[in-house]
């Protein structure tokens, strides 16, 4: 009796384990955000800025302006990490390894500036600079941690704080804010992904672009963004973590989820140029998919190594392209966006009511058969 009972927990247990890494590996495959990325209660179009001319001749030049902040030492066990950056060189075979120094923070914005210029055909170079040296700032993570539901009054903290104190030694005089955008990487990970209760970190920091339309819906419609000490206006911020990557505490023991910056970082930027949202902002559930750029899905892709580029509709909106009208029937030939250069002929517009269309684009891994993506 003793023998059998031991053979059913142990058939328990199998089946409890069999189940989670079901769920487990469901959860992995179909990542969603569980907050917003722009919180902005207006969202902006793009092509109403001015400063904005992707069309152009000359290919555009965006500034990105990134810095790094990281918070008192804390044994808190409801955030990742203890505040601090982990320079450790602990799990150095997972994605987004530390040491998390300055040079990995170069390579997620060498990444940055290589995405925005393939997927905008050449219309979108990204100049960026990392700003020097690691600001230490003189509240724990928590004190800056929304919990659910509450407005973004304590991310608006982390906004005017860090900047601040960059303030004391970083010049921004000739910084044109019109052409600018402005990063803040912070210790520990971001409160992005929803796993259902697998992971605790209720007061990790989310991922958001804190534009300045939210500045002015928390702090008051006066509100222009943080004055440095040379008059310039720092308007808005991306506010990103330094890693994705989590641990999951379960009963069966500790599960590594490894999940990297590259999509999060696209995807906050292309916020800040003026890209909606494209998945449901109340649930998280997926919209587009893998299909295009702003969707957890998208950003989680591969997981989050490799986001896909802006879908069609994503870069007709950004001015990307001018999509081929197909305003009758026939044979058309869609060439593979991979190797079309300009990008129109790449995507065909069919017309399916006075309001209504579809955007036909030819994405191919390996459009030259070579091998190659």
């Amino acid at each position: 009796m003793i023998h059998l009972n031991h053979k059913r927990i142990l058939t328990a247990l199998l089946l409890l384990i069999s189940v989670f890494c079901i769920s487990y590996s469901q959860q992995k495959e179909g990542l969603k955000l569980n907050h917003k990325l722009n919180y902005n209660p207006e969202p902006k179009s793009i092509h109403s800025n001015s400063h904005f001319l992707f069309r152009s001749a000359v290919p555009e030049t965006l500034y990105v302006y990134a810095m790094r902040v990281q918070f008192k030492p804390d044994n808190e066990g409801q955030t990742t990490g203890d505040g601090r950056f982990d320079n450790s060189n602990n799990y150095p075979d997972s994605v987004d390894a530390p040491p998390h120094d300055s040079l990995y923070f170069i390579h997620k914005l060498e990444f940055l500036k290589n995405y925005y210029w393939k997927a905008s055909k050449g219309s979108l170079f990204i100049s960026y600079q990392l700003i020097g040296g690691v600001r230490n700032l003189s509240k724990e993570m928590k004190e800056y941690s929304p919990i659910r539901q509450e407005n973004l009054r304590k991310m608006t903290d982390l906004f005017y704080d860090s900047w601040r104190s960059a303030d004391s030694s970083f010049d921004f005089t000739g910084i044109d804010p019109s052409k600018s955008a402005f990063l803040i990487f912070h210790a520990g990970v971001g409160r992005d992904v929803d796993l259902s209760g697998f992971f605790q970190g209720e007061y990790d920091l989310p991922s958001i672009y804190l534009s300045n339309g939210t500045l002015k819906s928390v702090l008051g419609d006066t509100t222009r963004g943080y004055y440095t000490n040379e008059g310039l206006i720092i308007p808005s911020s991306c506010m990103l973590p330094e890693q994705e990557y989590r641990i999951i505490n379960s009963t069966f023991g500790d599960q590594f989820l490894e999940l990297g910056m590259n999509g999060i970082v696209v995807g906050t930027l292309g916020s800040h140029l003026g890209l909606p949202d494209l998945f449901n902002t109340n649930d998280g559930i997926t919209a587009i998919g893998r299909f295009g750029l702003m969707d957890g899905q998208g950003i989680f892709s591969y997981l989050g190594v490799f986001p896909p580029e802006p879908s069609a509709w994503e870069k007709q909106y950004l001015g990307w392209i001018s999509p081929v009208g197909v305003s009758s029937n026939g044979t058309f030939t869609t060439k593979a966006a991979s190797i079309d250069f300009n990008g129109n002929e790449s995507v065909h517009k069919v017309m399916i009511s006075g309001k209504e269309y579809f955007l036909i684009e030819n994405r191919n891994r390996d459009a030259n058969n070579n091998g190659h993506a």
